[in-house]
Protein backbone atom coordinates (compact mmCIF):
# COMPACT_ATOMS: atom_id res chain seq x y z
CA UNK A 1 0.00 0.00 0.00
CA UNK A 2 1.38 3.28 -0.68
CA UNK A 3 0.97 6.63 0.79
CA UNK A 4 -1.65 7.77 -1.63
CA UNK A 5 -3.97 4.81 -0.71
CA UNK A 6 -3.11 5.24 3.16
CA UNK A 7 -4.71 8.73 2.80
CA UNK A 8 -7.47 7.99 0.97
CA UNK A 9 -6.38 9.57 -2.12
CA UNK A 10 -7.01 9.21 -5.97
CA UNK A 11 -3.68 9.31 -7.77
CA UNK A 12 -4.03 11.52 -11.40
CA UNK A 13 -5.24 8.75 -14.17
CA UNK A 14 -2.95 10.96 -16.87
CA UNK A 15 0.34 11.04 -15.52
CA UNK A 16 0.10 8.31 -12.54
CA UNK A 17 2.15 10.19 -10.51
CA UNK A 18 0.85 12.45 -8.17
CA UNK A 19 -1.89 13.13 -6.15
CA UNK A 20 -5.56 14.21 -8.18
CA UNK A 21 -6.50 17.79 -7.16
CA UNK A 22 -9.49 18.06 -9.61
CA UNK A 23 -11.20 16.11 -12.49
CA UNK A 24 -11.10 16.85 -15.81
CA UNK A 25 -14.82 19.18 -16.65
CA UNK A 26 -15.05 16.83 -20.18
CA UNK A 27 -13.94 13.67 -19.06
CA UNK A 28 -14.15 13.25 -15.45
CA UNK A 29 -10.53 11.54 -15.16
CA UNK A 30 -8.84 12.48 -11.64
CA UNK A 31 -5.91 15.16 -12.74
CA UNK A 32 -2.85 16.39 -10.54
CA UNK A 33 -1.58 19.93 -11.15
CA UNK A 34 0.92 19.39 -13.24
CA UNK A 35 -1.69 17.80 -15.47
CA UNK A 36 -4.40 19.97 -15.05
CA UNK A 37 -4.86 22.45 -17.73
CA UNK A 38 -7.22 25.40 -17.08
CA UNK A 39 -8.82 27.28 -20.19
CA UNK A 40 -11.46 30.09 -19.32
CA UNK A 41 -14.28 29.83 -21.98
CA UNK A 42 -17.02 33.06 -22.80
CA UNK A 43 -20.45 31.78 -23.07
CA UNK A 44 -23.30 33.58 -24.89
CA UNK A 45 -24.53 35.68 -21.80
CA UNK A 46 -20.77 37.50 -21.33
CA UNK A 47 -19.82 35.36 -19.02
CA UNK A 48 -17.09 33.15 -17.95
CA UNK A 49 -16.37 29.79 -17.06
CA UNK A 50 -13.48 28.15 -16.04
CA UNK A 51 -13.10 24.44 -17.17
CA UNK A 52 -10.11 21.94 -15.95
CA UNK A 53 -9.12 19.87 -18.95
CA UNK A 54 -6.85 16.70 -19.17
CA UNK A 55 -4.63 16.97 -21.96
CA UNK A 56 -6.78 14.78 -24.22
CA UNK A 57 -10.06 16.91 -23.92
CA UNK A 58 -7.77 20.32 -24.03
CA UNK A 59 -6.73 19.27 -27.98
CA UNK A 60 -10.34 17.79 -28.00
CA UNK A 61 -12.76 20.57 -29.89
CA UNK A 62 -16.10 18.57 -29.14
CA UNK A 63 -14.54 19.36 -25.34
CA UNK A 64 -12.46 22.21 -25.43
CA UNK A 65 -14.95 25.19 -26.96
CA UNK A 66 -11.41 27.47 -27.09
CA UNK A 67 -10.36 25.67 -30.13
CA UNK A 68 -13.40 26.72 -32.06
CA UNK A 69 -13.13 30.04 -31.39
CA UNK A 70 -11.02 32.62 -32.76
CA UNK A 71 -10.29 34.72 -29.84
CA UNK A 72 -8.60 33.02 -27.60
CA UNK A 73 -7.12 34.93 -24.47
CA UNK A 74 -4.24 33.69 -21.78
CA UNK A 75 -5.38 33.73 -18.31
CA UNK A 76 -2.60 36.87 -17.80
CA UNK A 77 -4.56 39.07 -20.88
CA UNK A 78 -8.11 37.95 -19.04
CA UNK A 79 -6.50 39.21 -15.43
CA UNK A 80 -5.66 42.60 -17.32
CA UNK A 81 -8.94 42.82 -19.17
CA UNK A 82 -10.96 42.31 -15.89
CA UNK A 83 -8.58 44.56 -13.81
CA UNK A 84 -8.30 47.84 -16.16
CA UNK A 85 -12.13 47.84 -16.07
CA UNK A 86 -12.31 47.67 -12.38
CA UNK A 87 -10.14 50.41 -11.98
CA UNK A 88 -13.07 52.99 -11.11
CA UNK A 89 -14.75 50.68 -9.27
CA UNK A 90 -13.96 49.36 -5.32
CA UNK A 91 -15.47 45.69 -6.78
CA UNK A 92 -12.69 43.06 -6.78
CA UNK A 93 -9.24 42.53 -8.45
CA UNK A 94 -8.23 39.82 -10.31
CA UNK A 95 -4.25 38.02 -9.13
CA UNK A 96 -2.25 35.57 -10.36
CA UNK A 97 -0.27 32.98 -8.65
CA UNK A 98 1.71 30.33 -10.12
CA UNK A 99 2.36 27.26 -8.21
Amino acid sequence: MNMLEEKNEVLCQVCGEGPSVVTCSACGKPICKKCRNLVIVGNSEKGLRVMDLCNQCRENPACNPSLNSDRVFSLCTVAEMVNNKQDNDDRFRLKLKVL
